[in-house]
């Protein structure tokens, strides 16, 4: 989930700075109202940074739409409950920022929220630009010995958080061997392990882009991002 808000972008770093003016606040009037207490200065820190990633975590799987209702209706109400206590706290002697500004601040947060989320899919991959489920691989098996195989994970596959994963442009590249009938292999022998996300360029981290510039080839309009097993890819390739 945090990965994609490590990603340098507008709405991340807008979230950043929000949420440390908010937390921010929130601190300095907890501080000012602990002040002649032992250990003020740590419980108002702790209480403050609870408050942030509570918020955060909570609008995060609330505005996910692959999370199952029941989960996002109880973040829903998690959301309410921070940004509830949030304004409670604005009222605070050492409060710069009112109840109101406070709660304003916050949806403007969680608007942020679900506007990454919304540029970030994690759904089921699309057929076509317009659905929700993706495309079918190729019935037929391929019908040509593992170097292809080979030659398509140095172009496709991508290091990156410490796991292996397929980053497959829609549309393929023209003129190349195209990786689509590998799909169903690498799905029956167990090498992919997950539905694919759809991910657009735009939300691609910078460093995949500076040391794999060859998937932004033809400039897809989208990848669909597979997680690979090591262990059974390895199995594959000594059996091909």
């Amino acid at each position: 989930m945090l990965r994609e808000y490590l990603t340098p972008s507008l709405p991340a770093l807008s979230i950043a700075l929000l949420s440390l003016a908010s937390g921010g606040d929130t601190f300095t009037g907890l501080h000012t109202a602990f002040l002649g207490l032992p250990n003020g200065l740590l419980v108002a820190l702790t209480i403050a940074a609870a408050l942030r990633v509570a918020f955060f975590l909570f609008a995060d799987s609330a505005a996910n739409r692959n999370v199952a209702g029941w989960v996002r209706g109880l973040c829903v109400i998690g959301v309410i409950l921070v940004m509830t206590a949030s304004a409670a706290s604005g009222a605070l002697p050492g409060s710069v920022l009112s109840p109101v500004e406070r709660m304003t601040l916050d949806a403007v947060i969680l608007g942020l929220i679900a506007f990454k989320n919304a540029r970030i899919l994690r759904a089921p991959a699309d057929s076509g630009g317009s659905g929700s489920r993706a495309p079918p691989p190729n019935p037929e098996p391929p019908r040509t010995n593992g170097l292809e195989l080979i030659d398509l994970l140095d172009r496709y596959a991508v290091e990156e958080h410490g796991g292996l994963f397929l980053y497959v442009p829609r549309p393929e590249p023209a003129g190349s061997v195209r990786l689509q009938p590998w799909l169903l292999l690498l799905q029956a022998r167990k090498v992919i392990k997950n539905e694919p996300w759809v991910v657009y360029p735009e939300a691609i981290r910078a460093k995949v882009r500076a040391n794999y510039p060859q998937l932004f080839d033809d400039n897809p309009s989208r990848f669909y991002i597979y997680r690979l097993d090591r262990d059974a890819l390895a199995t594959l390739m000594a059996s091909l």
